[in-house]
């Protein structure tokens, strides 16, 4: 029988903020956790609300670390401990604010093609498809504005977003600190890409924060953090436009971008050709109408496609 099975049975923030694996989920210290719960999210899209509530009072509660326990009994103690408080502080709420205006108001969207979410306070958030976001609802002056995101997102934050200035955007690996700023995100179970068109923000993971710039793209697997300067930002967000359009770029960073972008794996097998800086446009968004221009366009290139295989030669 699975031992998880109890878990489809779970239905409001209480059952998952005392569940041991979850916490471990939240924190980010687990990655068996972090996969089975952003699985669970995928598959029980109605239990959201409570999902994100639970995140909330575990991360108001301050618990930086579950340390392992010295003896069985203390193993077994520790999750009922953190059961009791978690009950009392979700009962407090309840008591204090029959309106229960200390659990925020949320919205979900889950893009089934690409979709383009006006916020309240001028921002702007525009859905890849497939991505899921939730984010809540009600300005605070002493609460930043939070979203969590799964997926492919164009952010484009307003300056007063909430407490000074400020917005969160959670990523099932990591987080972002945002303050007035236009940034791209891809983030699944297993890494974060974040590319800087304006402003700054602050990537953290664990106790570990990086500060990114202007033009910084920043990618992390949960082992290994990279960092490349001086990305073209436009070839990167060129879907949020529905147009792909590349001005001088070589042809190793359109490859990178293929891939990162579009899931596309290209062997390129003269390498010289790696360095060759290349100027194409599609009114589509579209990359195969796009490697179709350049095959158009270069006499000296040439893109030959065999199966999922794509050979630039």
């Amino acid at each position: 029988m699975d031992n998880y099975q109890h878990r489809e049975a779970y239905t409001d923030a209480a059952d998952f903020a005392t569940d041991e694996s979850f916490q471990l989920y939240v924190l980010g210290s687990d990655t068996h956790a972090t996969k089975y719960w952003n699985t669970y999210c995928r598959k029980h899209p109605a239990k959201l609300k409570e999902i994100v509530v639970a995140k909330e009072l575990i991360s108001m509660l301050q618990v930086s670390e579950i340390q392992p326990a010295r003896t069985t009994s203390s193993r077994r103690l520790w999750p009922v401990i953190l059961a009791m408080i978690i009950l009392v502080v979700l009962a407090g709420f309840i008591w204090l604010s029959p309106k229960n205006k200390s659990i925020p108001e949320l919205a979900f969207y889950q893009a089934a093609e690409t979709l383009e979410i006006d916020i309240e306070d001028d921002s702007r958030v525009i859905l890849r498809e497939g991505a899921r976001l939730t984010r809540t609802l009600e300005m605070s002056t002493d609460q930043p504005r939070q979203y969590w995101l799964e997926g492919e997102a164009y952010f484009d934050i307003a300056t007063s977003t909430g407490a000074d200035g400020k917005c969160l955007v959670t990523l099932p690996v990591g987080s972002i600190e945002v303050t007035g700023t236009r940034f791209l995100v891809k983030s699944d179970a297993n890494q974060s890409q974040i590319l800087l068109e304006e402003g700054q923000v602050i990537y953290r993971y664990s106790d570990d924060q990086y500060i990114l710039k202007q033009g910084q793209l920043l990618s992390f697997d949960g082992n290994r953090l990279r960092i490349d300067n001086d990305q073209d930002v436009d070839q990167y967000k060129s879907w949020s436009l529905d147009r792909l359009s590349l001005d001088q770029l070589p042809i190793s960073e359109l490859v990178d971008m293929l891939r990162s972008s579009y899931g596309l794996e290209i062997l390129v097998q003269n390498e010289i050709l790696l360095q060759r800086k290349i100027t194409a446009s599609v009114r589509k968004n579209d990359p195969l109408l796009l490697l179709k221009a350049i095959d158009e366009l270069y006499d000296d290139i040439k893109i030959i496609y065999d199966n999922d295989q794509i050979t630039i030669l």
